[in-house]
């Protein structure tokens, strides 16, 4: 069945339609429409999903799409490599001998402890 005969059948608006593709809230109204329209129940046609679930999988989302397009700048400063900022050169820092020593002693069990 297309968005339109749902729509139809149910008496539901297209904004109801758009909410539900963007798992935004709708009405319980509204569920009991597409229900009887459908021949099914509530759990035939949703599942719970908590906040931080739904947030994370958006969060998910958006960093491959940005990736797929090469649009994904990392937040993050990995440890011995800096870029230029005017050529975008990647290089090592001189500290880089330093911080390998000190991951192979955490790597022993070592600790400042």
């Amino acid at each position: 069945m297309k968005k339109k005969d749902l729509e139809k059948a149910a008496g539901i608006s297209n904004y109801v339609i758009s909410k539900m593709t963007w798992n935004e809230n709708i009405t319980v109204e509204t569920v009991g429409k597409i229900c009887k329209v459908l021949n099914c129940t509530p759990n035939d046609m949703m599942e719970f999903v908590s906040d931080s679930e739904h947030i994370s999988a958006n969060v998910k989302w958006g960093i491959n799409k940005r990736m797929q397009n090469s649009a994904y700048a990392c937040r993050f400063t990995l440890l011995c490599y800096r870029r230029n900022k005017d050529t975008k050169e990647i290089y090592i820092v001189p500290e880089k001998e330093t911080v390998k020593k000190i991951f192979q002693r955490y790597l022993q069990g070592m600790s400042l402890d």
